[in-house]
Order: structure tokens, then sequence, then C-alpha cells
């Protein structure tokens, strides 16, 4: 059940106007909730049907309840929701080792569904992962899934790709692998380490790897490998193979004392902030799930135009609620101000919407719906409330 804005008056306010759509449409679903009727019952709450694969869903309750990682996914200022990500907390068959990753699709959702559907279920079936192999499991995993949505894609045409960044956090060891400009980012010490490097058509060894294949790489607005994709490696992309590789770079960092927390999310993050960034605003949150929340949100009001999903995942140094500065946008309640009072600290952050990020445009304010056809439910955050 959504509720649509109605007609712009004159001289009304309407960033207010829509605060007050999207806290109207929440008061009248959970009053719906609590009478019991048919269409709480049957559409399982307004939020729900905004997660659209059942993982997801899972994963987002139970980051809000968990002390040790948390997610926040957002559709933003895109037609469509191409994001997904995938949570195990242990692996089948593993000694304490947790599986995070996060997938961005592009040209449609189907690669990226198919990706959190599948690749830690070919990763903990694998033989390299029954023999403690994390590095050879994960490039199986990758391998399996990239043969098997390439099988499909052209059963069915689909010209659908995605990004994945993966990783398995053990009590000692970070192991990380992605394709494409999907991030991992690490806190160490209150310092951003970057754990991933973009793959993008533009680097000298993947630019030499394209055009020793007999492809090309051009910009049109960006670098692009054959005037097309703006990253050099992808799951998926049938029609830009082999140009387009879905072989995995791998690593591993061994977890020191004063490691905090790792951030694994899609480029809309990285578009508007930087490591250093969102470091500082997942430190200034309470909790992983607060973190992620918050994370996302920036980076829909500093002027993101992506899909938006950011995972943050504690470690042994993690601190909550540690004294650093915050981002453009607070998070709607915090320690101080507790969730019976989030309306009132909802709106206090929409009529602060017209702040500017730092490294933006100053004549450039953005604000909650700059999009006409954007429904104020689904640019909102999904597992918020």
């Amino acid at each position: 059940m959504y509720r649509r804005l109605r007609p712009l008056d004159e001289n009304e306010d309407y960033q207010l106007r829509v605060a007050v759509t999207i806290l109207s449409a929440i008061k009248a679903e959970r009053a719906e909730s609590k009478a019991g009727g048919a269409g709480a019952g049957a559409s399982g709450g307004m939020w729900k049907p905004l997660l659209a694969w059942k993982l997801g869903a899972k994963a987002a309750k139970a980051a809000q309840q968990s002390p040790t990682f948390g997610v926040s996914t957002l559709q933003g200022r895109r037609p469509n929701q191409e994001d997904r990500f995938a949570i195990v907390e242990q692996l089948p068959g593993s000694n304490r080792c947790a599986f995070y990753a996060v997938y961005d699709g592009h040209g449609g959702d189907r690669a990226a569904q198919f990706a959190s559907e599948m690749l830690h279920q070919r990763l903990s079936k694998s033989k390299s992962f029954g023999g403690k192999d994390l590095v050879g499991a994960l490039q199986h995993a990758f391998r399996s899934v990239e043969a098997e949505f390439l099988n499909i894609a052209g059963r069915e045409g689909l010209r659908d790709g995605t990004t994945a960044v993966v990783a398995l956090v053990q009590e000692h060891t970070l192991t990380l692998a992605h394709v494409g400009d999907s991030r991992g980012v690490l806190c160490r010490g209150g310092e951003a380490i970057e754990l991933t490097h973009d793959h993008k058509p533009e680097l000298e060894a993947e630019k030499r790897r394209i055009e020793g294949l007999g492809g090309f790489v051009s910009y049109i607005g960006c670098w692009r490998a054959m005037g097309i994709l703006a990253m050099s490696r992808a799951l998926g992309d049938l029609f830009l193979k082999p140009y387009v590789s879905a072989e995995p770079e791998v690593s591993t960092v061994t977890i020191e004392p004063q490691d905090e927390f790792i951030v694994l999310a899609s480029d809309g993050i990285f578009d508007v902030f930087d490591n250093d960034q969102v470091v500082r605003i997942v430190r200034s949150a309470s909790s992983p799930h607060e973190a992620a929340t918050l994370l996302t949100n920036s980076a829909f009001v500093a002027g993101s135009l992506d899909n938006l999903t950011a995972v943050v995942v504690a470690l042994r140094g993690y601190k909550n609620n540690a004294p650093v500065a915050s981002s453009v946008a607070e998070p709607f309640w915090t320690a101080s101000r507790p969730f019976v009072g989030w309306e009132h600290n909802f709106l206090e952050c929409v009529n602060r919407l017209t702040v500017t990020h730092v490294d933006a445009d100053p004549d450039r304010r953005p604000c909650l719906l700059e999009a006409p056809w954007l429904d104020p439910c689904a640019a909102h955050h999904v597992c918020a409330f």
C-alpha cells in the first residue's frame, strides 16, 4: 500500500509534503497491522515488497538484530532496483566462516539475482572449500556461476551482468574476491584501507588484456570496454565476452586487533563519497545496522543517482558510537534520540536536505525526490523500520 503525492500546491513546501506523505503511509500501515487487516496479512507489510528477493528480506531482518553486521539498500533515483546482497552468517561445513556479498546489476537484475542466490552455494559445495582452500573455492564459485548464467543468458537472450564483491570473514582472516567496481573498505585504527581495486577499462593491465583479445577501450563519457561497459570485469554480459572477464581478483588479509569493520558497497556510494568519508560516516553510528542505514541515506542526500547498497561487518576492534564527525545527513534516530521519537527526527532531517555535500556543486541542492516518477516509499530505506 503506497500513498501517492497529491498535486503540488503553489504555496506548499515540497520537501515537507514528501515527509508527511511517507509518515502517513507508515502510520496507516502500522494501524492496519495492529488491527489484523487482510492487507497486512496478505502483503506482509508495506516494506516487504520493496525487497524483491527472499534472501535479502531475511538478511535485512536479521541485520536489525545482529550486533555483528548491518545492511541497507535503496533503489534511489533509478527506475529499477538492480542491486542485490547475500549474507550467510555461517557457511555449511565451515568452522565459523561468514559470507557477505554485494552485487550491482546492470542491463537488468537477472545476473545479480542469480549470483546472490547461487554463488555462496557453489562456494560451500566446492572441493576447495572442503579442503580449506578459500582462494580456490572463491575462484571456482565465480567460474561456476559465470558458466551457469551464461547458459541461461544464451537460451533467453539476456544481456544482464553484475559486479560482485565477496568477503569471507573468519576469526583471524579476511578473504576478498571481486569483479567490477563494487568495493570493499577496511577500517583499521580509524584509517581507511582499500581492500579491492575497481576493475576499470582504462587501467593499463585491463586495457592490454582487452586489446590482446581483439577488443578495444573507448571514451564515451567515461572509459568503456567495447564502447559499452564502464568496467572491465563482471559476471554475465554474454554479448561482451570474452572482453569483459569474470575472473575474480582474490586477496587475503590478516585481521589485526585494531581492525574495526569492513564495508562492502555498490558504486552508488562511492560516486559521492571516497573511502575516508565512508569510514568517518560508519564510525559516527552506534551499530553496524545504523551505520549501513546512515551510509545509504547520506549518499542519497549527497546526490547519488544510482542504486545504493551497503553491508557493514563489525570486526574484533569495533567500537560502538565512536565520537567522530557525522555525515551530510544525520540518522533518522540516534542513541540520544530513541526510536519512539523518529517522526520528529525524520522531519528535521528532511528540513536539512538542502545541505550540500562538500565535494558537490555549490549550486546543487539535493532533495528527497528529485525525479518526479520516483515513489517516496521506494526512495526511502527499505530496512529502516
